[in-house]
Formats: C-alpha cells, structure tokens, sequence
C-alpha cells in the first residue's frame, strides 16, 4: 500500500496501527506469561507491515501516527522498533530536531521509557541530520547508560562532522 501511495490506502495502513484491542497488552513480557502468542504474533506483523508501509508512501503525515503508535506502551516492541525506522523515512529534518528532542526528555529512570529512547535514537542512526544530531554531543559525556552513549555516537557519525556538531564538541 506504502509504494502505490493509493489515497484510500492511507486510512488502512493508520487503522492497522490501531487493531490491538486496549484490554491486550502485547509487549513481548506480557506475551510470554498471558499465553496470547497467536495474537501478540499477529499484532506484531500488522504493525511491521503498517510501519513498512507508511515508510514507502515517504509522507510527513505519518509522523504523528508513527510516535502515536511508538509510545504506546502497549504495543508490541519489535513493531514499535520498526515503526522508529519507518519515522526516519517519512520524518522532514525539523521533525528529526523533535525526535532528538524525545530521546533528551525519555528514559531518565522507567524501563519503558529508556526503550522508547532506544528507538528513537534508532530513528536517529537510519537517517541522521545534522542539525537534529548535534544536540546529541552532550549525551556522549557523563553517567548515561553506555547503550544511550553508543547509540548516540552511531546517530552522531553517521551524519558526519559537520560544522552544527563541531560547534557543540
């Protein structure tokens, strides 16, 4: 649906992001003690497919259904890490200084924050932008969490040594 880009296609691929019912949790933890594989198996592949298509379509209308769905807590890990993936393809560069924005304001001390951090800075490593990346230098320094620290750097080098970045080392 994402590569022919049909208008009515739109609404599928959105509603496919919305199919996990609020009573299910299908976090990968939850999955493994409830006995809800089949449909936490499924949730996960219609997200992947979701996610994958909005990444062909490419438009920056999908931002905000991506993070919608990314944040949900509920929602089942692995499609929540391709649909970070997807964002860097349909993000322009001012929403990338707003996922930059996200992994500064996350994962402090919550488990479930600090994934949603990881994600974003997956999101960060697909497609860089320089300007959105150098407000990661900082993160480089300090007691963070060693795998923020990579990540960070891996978004950081992957852009370059431009001069936004410079200016912040």
């Amino acid at each position: 649906l994402g590569w022919l880009k049909d208008k009515e296609g739109w609404s599928v691929l959105e509603a496919q992001l919305g199919r996990r019912p609020q009573n299910v949790d299908a976090t990968m933890e939850s999955l493994l003690q409830g006995g809800l594989g089949v449909l936490g198996m499924t949730l996960r592949a219609i997200g992947v497919g979701a996610a994958q298509g909005f990444a062909q379509w490419g438009d920056p209308k999908a931002f905000p259904v991506l993070v919608k769905y990314i944040e949900d807590r509920q929602n089942n890990e692995q499609s929540r890490i391709e649909a970070c993936a997807s964002l860097s393809w349909v993000a322009t560069d001012e929403q990338m200084k707003d996922v930059v924005k996200k992994v500064r304001e996350l994962g402090k001390s919550d488990p479930k924050e600090a994934f949603i951090r990881g994600c974003y800075l997956e999101t960060l490593v697909h497609r860089p932008v320089p300007d959105a990346t150098a407000g990661l230098v900082d993160l480089l320094k300090g007691d963070l969490d060693l795998e923020v620290r990579h990540q960070a750097a891996r978004a950081i080098a992957f852009g370059g040594m431009t001069p936004p970045i410079v200016a912040k080392v």
